[in-house]
């Protein structure tokens, strides 16, 4: 494995690279925020066909704290908290 990038990663983001999904139980196919996910699931399927994997930071200092900065994965403009990932070429 060869070390990419580290990048900064929203929750909803942390919460698909864990889980492979974010469905919450609250989930509407038509809302606002199935539009976050269809561009985390684009994200996220780029980076697999190119080869590379996410991996998220599980040490004490995982959180990155608030910020109103684009997330570095699905590049979503609203703000709040953030989580350090690395992206490794496999």
């Amino acid at each position: 494995m060869e070390f990419i990038d580290d990048i900064s990663v929203c929750t909803d983001c942390l919460q698909y690279i864990a889980n492979g999904n974010i469905d919450d139980g609250n989930y509407l196919p038509d809302s606002e925020q199935s539009e976050v996910y269809r561009m985390i699931d684009e994200s996220y399927k780029k980076i697999k066909d190119s080869g590379q994997e996410i991996f998220l930071n599980c040490s004490e200092d995982a959180h990155d704290g608030f910020s109103w900065q684009s997330c570095d994965h699905c590049k979503s403009k609203l703000g709040g908290d953030r989580y350090k990932a690395s992206i490794y070429q496999l």
